[in-house]
């Protein structure tokens, strides 16, 4: 792998991925730092892979090679150290990553269209954005997503991704990042026409009826599909972005934005200038690695980018402005974003199904592990892992040079890395955090520890978020 210096342009390619890699509030305490340390969201495993690597694998199997991953200043070092090691180096070999980072006091007020707009000169051609913690299944490869933005480029600006929510997923609060949208999309034509994240959408229903119905007869309006945050933009949207500073949210105000640009002639003949303007450093090019569309050859162009705001011979507005929309069924393969605590739970248990494609081997060699102790199938455990005599470890996830003593019981479960649990312990649907520390005979049910957290022998403690805030009440006793 490739790893770019700050100063160092990405190369030419169709397509650039744009990976934001923010601090996963709604994770925490999984994601609070630990002393020094930091805790990046993009780094938590999933099935003792980080999750960051699943995004990186579908840009890899896609052909996408330059990546720009934005991420807090003070996760810099962690996720560097992660994309040097030997494992990530030799299995995202092609990519070329460029770290870009803005500083951990501008959180509170830098929403991701002003990321965007921050980092707007790496950003060189149409690009992919992607969350660090979407989860595709196999059956959607990300080629789908990109045939769909190049099926008509003179027109197309976005491309985005929605997938159907299962019954049993838990539905987020009305403050939650994850909140399902009032979408509607014409199947047909691959179009997506409207989206609202409000709560009251019966409204916002009759309008749709009254504006869209006769050009779209088909039309469908649901609530029953997520939004993956995989979006293909034509690189002129930055140029919206850079005229409409009060755009904040890429999902909640830029895609609705750019929806009503299909229907509104006002806003359409304002923008679509603007939307055309040639910014490329080169004009679309056949589809990268993995795609099943097909062209003869593949050209490259190597000048500098126009100005994203000026262009003196803007071509002819757009003949068909179209907002594209690919709609993964839930039929298909269940497809998801650790964004949330259950979220990030469920994932790791469905990794672990018996039949699974992510199902690996485990790791730890047999010198490591008791003869005695006894781990079911659908349990991985990691490298260098040790576990002592009578260790029963069921449907979990065991982390890397982990130490499980003797008469230990696992059910359900997910251990990072470097953790300790000490003889006799009993831990039944919990996340340990990495370095966390559980005391001999202690025995924790459905709760999440902070990196470093230390429970004490003998503890009893019960759907507990714990964390150093609170360590002294939350580790004595019987809790």
């Amino acid at each position: 792998m490739e790893f770019a210096h700050s100063n160092v342009p990405a190369s030419v390619a169709e397509f650039q991925a744009v990976i934001l890699a923010g601090y996963g509030n709604a994770l925490a305490p999984l994601t609070n730092d630990h002393a020094d340390n930091s805790s990046p969201k993009s780094l938590l495993p999933i099935a003792n892979k980080p999750m960051i690597s699943f995004p990186l694998n579908w840009l890899d199997e896609a052909g996408v090679t330059n990546v720009l991953l934005i991420c807090p200043h003070s996760h810099r070092s962690a996720i560097a150290h992660h994309i040097h090691s030997d494992i990530a180096s030799s299995t995202f070999s092609t990519l070329r990553i460029d770290i870009q980072t803005y500083e951990d006091d501008d959180t509170p007020t830098l929403g991701t269209c002003s990321i965007l707009r921050r980092f707007s000169n790496r950003i060189l051609n149409d690009f992919v954005i992607l969350p660090c913690d979407f989860i595709p299944p196999p059956s959607l490869p990300l080629s789908v997503v990109l045939n769909t933005y190049r099926v008509e480029t003179e027109g197309m600006v976005i491309s985005t991704l929605f997938y159907e929510v299962d019954d049993g997923q838990e539905k987020p609060s009305s403050d939650d990042s994850a909140n399902y949208p009032l979408i509607a999309y014409d199947a047909t034509s691959a179009t997506l026409l409207h989206v609202d994240y409000s709560d009251d959408t019966e409204e916002d229903e009759l309008e749709l009826h009254m504006r869209l119905l006769w050009k779209y007869p088909k039309l469908r309006v649901t609530t029953r599909f997520a939004d993956s945050h995989v979006y293909v933009c034509r690189r002129s949207v930055l140029n919206v972005l850079a005229e409409k500073p009060a755009l904040e949210s890429i999902r909640e105000d830029l895609i609705p934005f750019l929806c009503k640009l299909q229907y509104r002639k006002g806003k359409r003949f304002r923008w679509e200038p603007i939307l055309n303007e040639s910014t490329n450093i080169s004009s679309h090019h056949p589809p990268s690695r993995g795609s099943s569309w097909r062209s003869a050859t593949t050209s490259r162009a190597s000048s500098a980018p126009a100005s994203p705001i000026f262009n003196e011979n803007p071509k002819p507005p757009l003949s068909n402005l179209r907002c594209g929309v690919v709609v993964h069924k839930l039929a298909q393969g269940l497809a998801a974003r650790a964004n949330t605590i259950k979220a990030y739970t469920d994932l790791n248990r469905l990794f672990l199904k018996e039949g699974s494609p992510y199902l690996t081997p485990s790791t730890s060699t047999s010198e490591y592990i008791d003869p005695k102790a006894q781990i079911s199938t659908d349990s991985i455990i990691g490298l260098s892992a040790r576990l002592g005599e009578r260790t029963v470890i069921k449907t979990s996830v065991v982390g890397q040079h982990c130490v499980i003593g003797k008469y230990v019981r696992i059910t359900g479960s997910v251990i990072m890395d470097h953790v300790v649990i000490e003889d006799g312990a009993k831990i039944d649907g919990c996340i340990l955090s990495q370095t966390t520390r559980i005391g001999a005979k202690a025995e924790l049910s459905k709760s999440i520890t902070q990196p470093g957290y230390e429970v004490d022998a003998g503890a009893n403690l019960k759907g507990e978020k714990l964390d150093t805030a609170d360590w002294d009440p939350r580790v004595t006793g019987d809790g």
